[in-house]
């Protein structure tokens, strides 16, 4: 069988006219991501929750792209 290179091309457009394109979201509202950088092993959720509560944890604004710790931390 032939390759019909602009059928195939054209075929590709219209997968992502029809079914890509449409379930792509503009951002609709701006929003600000916070982290706190824990070093070592994870802690047990129910305690960083009672600390964040408590006001006793630290976030720290965390822009897109930023890394995520070190490679054995939590973020």
């Amino acid at each position: 069988m032939l390759l019909k290179v602009n059928r195939e091309i054209d075929r590709c457009k219209r997968v992502m006219r029809e079914r890509v394109w449409p379930h792509i979201h503009q951002v609709l509202a701006q929003c600000t991501v916070g982290a706190v950088k824990n070093p070592g092993e994870p802690e047990m959720p129910a305690a960083f929750i009672t600390r964040a509560v408590s006001g006793q944890v630290n976030f720290q604004p965390l822009a897109v792209g930023e890394p995520w710790g070190t490679s054995w931390g939590t973020t």
